[in-house]
């Protein structure tokens, strides 16, 4: 499909994505994965390795999750992101109004990632899945992190369009990590904070307070900081400040 072609996918499409090999837990680049559930404002493709792992009694509990995850997606994550950031691409390159979350399995200590070859044509980027997209740890689901992982790499997706496809200018990575950490926030998962993302993010940036903000070799202290700092941000100059940038 090129850009602005109308598509839809339909449930149990089975689909061949290519994946970042260096976060595939078998070093794929790439997997073939079922649209598990739809949404009305994603699709949710479940790696078929992942699905092939779980037991019958394990597939009926990962689908009620599921659809839970899919259900904070369209009442929470996505409105609450957008009303702050912005519109991701929508229909975007593949003429989908519908966010492809593929929930991958992935290397131990990833929650999942996000890549800017998949956001264009095929013409134009042969390698990618031309799909709006955002990849997740399959394990996430069942252990009720999910939210918290599409949270983040949801607000990198609307980032790419708002900065990079709308005024051709690319972030440092710190300010859009902190975007992302931040986003989990405004959608409404640092509440309660006993437990939340933010508390140990919190925690992680008291035992190293003196990690650098704009530095990013991509350790469980950088993110701390790039949470502590935006939170301090927003709270200081306001959400309309934090989202100017």
């Amino acid at each position: 499909f090129g850009a602005g072609v109308a598509r839809a996918d339909v449930a149990q499409q089975v689909a061949q994505f290519r994946v970042n090999a260096f976060y595939d837990i078998s070093g794929a680049s790439t997997i073939s994965s079922t649209l598990r559930v739809i949404g009305a404002k994603g699709y949710f493709y479940v790696d078929d390795r992942y699905w092939s792992y779980l037991s019958s009694a394990q597939q009926d509990q990962f689908m009620a999750a599921l659809q839970t995850v899919s259900q904070q997606f369209d009442t929470a994550i996505y409105p609450a992101s957008v009303a702050l950031w912005g519109s991701e691409a929508n229909p975007g390159v593949d003429g989908d109004p519908h966010v492809v979350i593929l929930l991958q399995r992935v290397i131990s200590g990833s929650g999942g990632y996000f890549e800017t070859i998949h956001n264009y044509s095929k013409e134009r980027a042969p390698d990618g899945n031309a799909r709006e997209m955002i990849f997740i740890n399959a394990e996430s689901v069942l252990a009720g992190s999910a939210k918290t992982f599409i949270a983040h790499e949801f607000q990198h997706l609307i980032s790419f369009n708002q900065r990079e496809l709308l005024q051709n200018a690319e972030d440092d990575v710190w300010l859009n990590e902190a975007r992302s950490e931040y986003n989990i926030t405004i959608a409404g998962f640092s509440i309660p904070f006993e437990a939340s993302t933010l508390q140990r993010r919190q925690q992680a940036f008291v035992r190293a307070p003196s990690d650098s903000l704009t530095d990013w070799p991509n350790t469980s202290a950088d993110y701390s900081i790039a949470s502590v700092f935006v939170h301090y941000f927003a709270g200081r100059f306001g959400n309309p400040a934090l989202a100017s940038t």
